[in-house]
C-alpha cells in the first residue's frame, strides 16, 4: 500500500479569508527551537501564491494526527520553500519541537538516521541502538520532523517509517520529487503556480494569477519600474505560461530583467525551450523540466563565460560558503590545471546572487545554492570536463579545514575548532563520498582519521564508525601514520558504543602499525587508549598495565602533554579502586604539567577529577575550589557541554552539604544547557540528582 494521494492546491481565484487555523499574512513571534542544530531557517523572501497550499499542509502536519507525509513535486516547484515557511510558522504551536534536517548532502541512505541524530543532538550511547535513542528524543510530546530533499536516499524510507510508527506524537514531513512508497504514507502533490489563462489580456486577470504575482514581486526587486499594463499584460501572461508556473524558473526570469526587456526575455525563452526538447542522449525531456532548464540556460549565459565557469566550479561546495572559501577552492582547482575563471570571485558571486542562482545567507557574508540550481551546475561541471579537478580541489580544501581543526582540538581553541567542523559537515560528507567513489582509499583514511575526535566529541559515533570502516577497507595500503590514526579512531568510537572487543581489536592493530613504523609517540598514545578501553570494561589491572606502559614511553620521549594525559588516566584507575591518595597524586602531577603547557581546557579536566577525589575524601572546601576553577576556565573558553558538567559537580557538593536550594539551582542550570545541546547522558544524570534533592526535602 503506497498511501493516500492529495492535491492541496485550491482554485487560484479563491479569495476567501485564510482559515482560522493559520494566519498567512504574519508569521508568529519567534520561538526558541528545542534543537538549535535543526532550527528552521527564516526565509528571506515572501511566499507568493501558496496560501491555500500552506493552509492545507499546515492542517495535515500541525493539526492532524501524527503521520508520515511526503510533499512531492517537480524540481523548482517550491517544496523546500513551502516546508521552510511551515516550519517557521508552526514553531509556536509545537512549542519549539520542530526539527528541520536537509538531506541533499547525505548521499548514502544508511547515513540518514545519523544525520537526523546529529542535527537534534542525539549522541550514540553504548549498547543503545540509534533508532531507540532517536525515538525517545523525538517522542516527548508533539514533534514535527521535516526532512528536506529525500528522493536520492529513498533506501532510508523503511527506517524513517519505523521511526514514525514507534514514536508517539511524531509527524514526519518529507520533501521529495517522488513518493517514498512506505505504508500509510500521505502523498501530497505540490503543483506549479496557476498561470494566466490563454486569452487573458486584462491587467486584473493577469494580476490574479499566482505565477504573475510571483514574477512581478521578484521583478520589482531588480526593476522597480516593471508594471503590468494593457500593452504588456498578454506578454507577461505568455511568459508565465511558457515557464509552466514553476517558481524557480519565474524567479530566474525576473532576475534576467536586469539586462533584458520582457519582449527580449520571451523571445530568448522560446529559443531555449526548442533547444531543450531532448537531453544529451536524445531522450525527450518533460515540458516542465524543459521550462526550468531553459530559464537556467538563459540566466547563466546572460552573465558571460567567466561567470559560467565560476557557477559550475563553486557548485562543488555543499553548504554555505564565504567568498574567501570559494576563492581558495578555485585557486586549488587552477593549481590542478583548470583555466582561471577570468573574474574576481566576489564580483562573480554577486552577479550569480543577482541572477537568483545563488542565495545570500542571513548577514550577507556567505552564499548557498538551492538544491535544484546546484544540480544544474554540477551537471554542467560534469559536461565541461572540469569535474575531476574541481572535485579534488574541494576535497583537499575540506582536508585542510579538518586537519587545521584537529590541531586545535587539544588547545584552548577546541570550541572554535568544533564549531568550524560543524559548519563544514556537509562538505566533509561530500569530500568523503567523492574520494570513495574514486576509489582513493588513502585520502579517505587520512580524512576520516583526522575526524575521529570530532565524531567522538559531537556524538556522531555511528556515522564515524561507518565512515572509518569503509575507509579502512578501501585503503589497506594507506601511509602508516594515517592508517594508524584511523584505526585508533575506529577503536575509540567502537569502545564508546560499548563494543569493547572490536574496539580493542582496532586499537591493537593501530599499535602494531605504530610499532612497525617505529613511531614511539603513536605507540604511547594507543597504549593509553587501550588502557581507557580496559577501564570502561572494568578490567582495572589491564588498564593500569597499558597506561603505565604508555607513561614509561612518554617519560622516555620527554613528552609533557602525553605524560599529563597518562597520569590523568592512571588517576582515574586509582580513584575507581578507592585509592584516593594515589589518585590525588596522579591528578596533581598531571595538573602541574598542564599548567606549564598552558592548556586551559585540559587543566580543567584534571581540576574536575581532583575535585571529585577531594569530595570523596570528605574535603568539601578543596573540592569546591577545584570545581569553581574548572568552571571559570570552561566559561572563558565557551565549552558549554563541560560547563554543564561543572555546574552538576558543584551542585552535588551542595547536596552533600544539604544546601538544597543551591543544589537545585545548579542542577537546573545544567539541565538547561544539556537540553539545548542534546546531551542526553547529562540530562539523565542531572534529572536523577535533581530528584535526590526533592527526596531529601521530603517532596516525594
Amino acid at each position: 500500500m503506497l498511501g493516500t494521494l492529495t492535491h492541496p492546491t485550491a482554485d487560484p481565484t479563491d479569495d476567501r479569508a485564510p482559515d482560522a487555523a493559520i494566519a498567512i499574512a504574519d508569521p508568529p513571534a519567534p520561538v526558541v527551537a528545542q534543537w538549535p542544530g535543526a532550527s528552521p531557517v527564516v526565509p528571506d523572501t515572501s511566499l507568493v501564491g501558496r496560501d491555500a497550499d500552506l493552509r492545507a499542509i499546515h492542517e495535515l502536519a500541525v493539526h492532524g494526527e501524527s503521520q508520515f507525509i511526503t510533499l512531492v513535486g517537480v524540481g523548482g516547484v517550491g517544496k523546500s520553500r513551502l516546508a521552510a515557511e511551515l516550519a517557521v510558522r508552526a514553531l509556536a504551536e509545537h512549542e519549539g519541537r520542530i526539527a528541520t534536517v536537509p538531506l541533499d548532502a547525505v548521499s548514502d541512505a544508511s547515513m540518514v538516521l545519523p544525520a537526523i541524530a546529529g542535527a537534534v543532538g542525539v549522541a550514540d550511547e553504548p549498547g543503545r541502538p540509534l533508532p531507540d535513542a532517536l525515538a525517545e528524543a523525538l517522542g516527548d510530546g508533539r514533534t514535527l520532523l521535516i526532512l528536506d530533499t529525500a528522493e536520492h536516499v529513498r533506501g532510508a524510507a523503511p527506517a524513517l517509517a519505523d521511526l514514525r510508527e514507534r514514536t508517539p506524537g511524531l509527524t514526519v514531513l518529507v520533501t521529495s520529487r517522488v513518493a517514498l512508497g512506505v505504508p500509510r504514507e500521505r502523498v501530497v502533490w505540490l503543483e506549479p503556480l496557476a498561470t494566466p489563462g490563454e486569452g487573458d489580456t486584462d491587467v486584473e486577470a493577469v494580476l490574479r494569477s499566482p505565477a504573475a504575482q510571483l514574477f512581478l514581486e521578484r521583478a520589482h526587486a531588480v526593476r522597480p519600474d516593471v508594471e503590468v499594463t494593457p500593452t504588456n499584460a498578454a506578454l507577461i501572461g505568455e511568459l508565465c505560461r511558457r515557464l509552466d508556473g514553476i517558481p524557480l524558473a519565474l524567479e530566474l526570469a525576473a532576475a534576467a530583467l536586469r539586462v533584458l526587456s520582457p519582449h527580449q526575455l520571451l523571445d530568448q525563452l522560446s529559443e531555449r525551450l526548442a533547444a531543450a526538447e531532448t537531453d544529451p542522449s536524445g531522450a525527450a525531456v518533460p515540458q516542465r523540466q524543459r521550462s526550468l532548464r531553459a530559464a537556467m540556460d538563459w540566466s547563466i549565459e546572460l552573465l558571460g563565460p567567466e561567470v559560467l565557469r565560476l557557477y559550475r566550479r563553486v557548485a562543488v561546495i555543499a553548504g554555505s560558503f564565504s567568498a574567501s572559501t570559494a576563492a581558495s577552492v578555485l585557486e586549488r582547482g587552477e593549481r590542478r590545471g583548470l583555466a582561471p575563471t577570468g573574474i574576481h570571485v566576489t564580483e562573480g558571486l554577486d552577479q550569480l546572487a543577482g541572477a537568483s542562482l545563488l542565495r545570500r545567507e542571513p548577514g550577507g557574508r556567505s552564499y548557498a545554492m538551492l538544491t535544484t540550481v546546484r544540480a544544474d551546475a554540477l551537471d554542467r561541471l560534469a559536461a565541461s570536463g572540469e569535474q575531476v579537478a574541481a572535485r579534488w580541489a574541494h576535497a583537499y580544501e575540506v582536508l585542510a579545514v579538518v586537519e587545521a581543526a584537529e590541531l586545535d582540538l587539544p588547545t584552548e581553541r577546541e570550541v572554535e575548532a568544533l564549531d568550524r567542523l560543524d559548519e563544514a559537515h556537509d562538505d566533509i560528507r561530500e569530500a568523503l563520498d567523492w574520494a570513495t567513489a574514486q576509489g582513493d582509499g588513502a585520502f579517505a583514511v587520512r580524512l576520516t582519521g583526522a575526524l575521529a575526535e570530532f565524531w567522538r566529541t559531537r556524538g556522531h559515533h555511528t556515522e564515524g564508525r561507518l565512515r572509518l570502516a569503509a575507509a579502512l577497507a578501501l585503503g589497506p595500503d594507506a601511509p602508516a601514520r594515517y592508517r594508524r590514526r584511523a584505526l585508533a579512531g575506529a577503536g575509540l568510537l567502537a569502545s564508546f558504543q560499548g563494543d569493547y572487543a572490536l574496539g580493542e581489536s582496532y586499537l591493537r592493530e593501530a599499535l602494531a602499525v605504530a610499532e612497525e613504523d617505529g613511531d614511539q609517540e603513536a605507540c604511547a598514545a594507543v597504549l593509553n587508549w587501550l588502557g581507557t578501553n580496559s577501564y570502561w570494561r572494568g578490567d582495572l589491572d589491564r588498564s593500569e598495565a597499558y597506561i603505565s606502559e604508555s607513561l614509561i614511553l612518554r617519560r622516555r620521549l620527554e613528552d609533557p602533554a602525553g605524560i599529563a594525559a597518562a597520569l590523568n588516566a592512571l588517576g582515574g584507575v586509582y580513584h575507581f579502586r578507592g585509592d584516593l591518595d594515589r589518585a590525588r597524586e596522579m591528578f596533581l602531577e598531571s595538573l602541574a604539567l598542564k599548567q606549564g603547557l598552558g592548556n586551559a581546557n585540559s587543566m580543567a579536566v584534571s581540576l574536575t577529577n581532583l575535585g571529585l577525589v577531594e569530595r570523596d575524601a570528605g574535603r568539601p572546601a578543596d573540592a569546591a575550589g577545584a570545581f569553581a576553577e574548572a568552571l571559570a576556565i570552561w566559561e572563558r573558553t565557551g565549552d558549554r557541554q563541560r560547563i554543564a558538567v561543572a555546574l552538576h559537580n558543584a551542585a552535588l557538593l551542595d547536596l552533600d552539604l544539604h544546601r538544597h536550594d543551591a543544589a537545585a539551582r545548579g542542577l537546573e542550570q545544567a539541565l538547561v544547557i544539556a537540553r539545548e545541546l542534546g546531551d542526553r547522558t547529562e540530562v539523565a544524570f542531572a534529572l536523577a540528582d535533581r530528584a535526590r534533592v526533592d527526596v531529601e526535602r521530603g517532596r516525594l
